[in-house]
C-alpha cells in the first residue's frame, strides 16, 4: 500500500522533486553536509590566517615581560637602599 502511494506521489511530483520524504530528507543531509563542510574550511583558514598575523606577539609578550621585571627589580633595589 506504502508503495503504491509513493509511486501515486511521484507520478503528481514531477521531475526534479523528491518523490518521499526520505529522498527529501537525504537532500536537505546533503546540502547540509556540503554547507558543514564549507563553513569548516572558511573557518580554518580565517583561524590560520589570524594565527600567522599574531605569529609575532607571543616573542613580544616575553620581551615585554622580562623588560618589565628588570624593571621592577632595579626600582626595588633603589628603594631599598635608601633604607640603609
Amino acid at each position: 500500500m506504502i508503495q503504491q502511494q509513493e509511486a501515486a506521489l511521484a507520478k503528481q511530483v514531477g521531475l526534479g522533486h523528491p518523490a518521499t520524504s526520505a529522498d527529501a530528507f537525504q537532500d536537505v543531509e546533503a546540502d547540509l553536509t556540503e554547507g558543514i563542510g564549507a563553513d569548516h574550511a572558511s573557518f580554518t583558514a580565517s583561524a590560520n590566517r589570524g594565527d600567522r598575523a599574531l605569529g609575532g606577539l607571543a616573542a613580544g609578550m616575553v620581551t615585554a615581560s622580562l623588560l618589565m621585571a628588570a624593571g621592577c627589580a632595579w626600582g626595588l633595589t633603589r628603594r631599598i637602599a635608601e633604607y640603609r
